[in-house]
C-alpha cells in the first residue's frame, strides 16, 4: 500500500464515515483517492484532472481499484451524478472557490466539502458560506517546513469572518499544538513585507491588520 505524506493522512482522517461517493478535483497522482477506496470509506470515488499527462497518471495509480473513476475535465463539469464529499486539496483558495461558484448545482449537493486552500482561504470559505456550508473540523498539519490548513465543512448557515481566513474557524476556538507555531510563521511572513516601501499604500495596510490580528492571537 502506498505511503501517504502527512498532509495526506490528515486529508485522509478528516474524511466523514458513513458516506457513499466522494470526488477528488485535481487529485494528484490520486493516491488519496486510492487510499480512501481501499479502505472502504467510500463505495465510489471519481479523481478529476484537467489535463492528459495527470490524466494518464491517475488512470494507472488506480487501475484496478474497486469504485474508482478517473475523469478527464475541468472542475466539477465532468461529475456524471452527486457525490457526498468533495475533495479540494493543493490549491489556492481563489481556484477552488472559482471552481465551487462555477457548478453551484454540483457543489450544493454534496453534504460535506474537504478543502486544502494554499492562500486566499477567505476566498475559498466566502464560496463555501454562499453555497450554505460551514466549518465542521479543522487540521494544521507541518509537513516538509510548510504549514497546512485542512477544514472539513457541512451543511449549515456561516458568515465567514477577517479571522477565520487568517486563524481558522475552529482552530483559532480550540488551539491545537501546532497552532501557536503556525500564527507565529504567518506573523513573521509579514514584517519583511513591510519593509518593502514599494508596496501600496492600500496593501499596507492589509498587512498591518493582518499582522495585529496575528498579535492579538498569540497574546490572546
Amino acid at each position: 500500500m502506498e505511503s501517504l505524506s502527512p498532509r495526506l493522512l490528515a486529508l485522509l482522517s478528516l474524511v466523514p464515515e458513513g458516506i457513499d461517493s466522494f470526488a477528488d478535483i485535481g487529485s494528484d497522482h490520486a493516491f488519496l483517492s486510492r487510499r480512501i477506496l481501499e479502505e472502504g470509506k467510500a463505495r465510489k470515488g471519481f479523481a478529476v484532472e484537467n489535463k492528459e499527462g495527470p490524466y494518464g497518471r491517475t488512470r494507472e495509480a488506480l487501475r484496478g481499484v474497486r469504485g474508482a473513476c478517473p475523469l478527464l475535465g475541468d472542475g466539477l463539469s465532468p461529475l456524471p451524478e452527486p457525490v457526498d464529499l468533495l475533495i479540494l486539496a493543493g490549491m489556492g483558495g481563489g481556484l477552488i472557490g472559482r471552481i465551487l461558484l462555477q457548478e453551484e448545482e454540483k457543489a450544493g449537493s454534496c453534504s460535506y466539502l474537504l478543502l486544502d486552500p494554499h492562500g486566499e482561504e477567505g476566498m475559498a470559505f466566502e464560496a463555501c458560506a454562499s453555497l450554505g456550508f460551514s466549518p465542521l473540523r479543522e487540521e494544521i498539519v507541518l509537513e516538509r517546513g510548510h504549514f497546512y490548513r485542512l477544514t472539513l465543512l457541512g451543511k449549515g448557515e456561516w458568515k465567514p469572518k477577517r479571522e477565520d481566513a487568517l486563524l481558522g474557524p475552529i482552530l483559532r476556538r480550540e488551539r491545537p499544538p501546532l497552532w501557536g507555531k503556525y500564527v507565529l510563521h504567518k506573523a513573521e511572513g509579514i514584517e519583511p513585507l513591510l519593509e518593502n516601501e514599494s508596496i501600496p499604500s492600500s496593501r499596507k495596510k492589509e498587512l498591518l491588520e493582518e499582522f495585529a490580528i496575528y498579535k492579538e492571537a498569540l497574546e490572546g
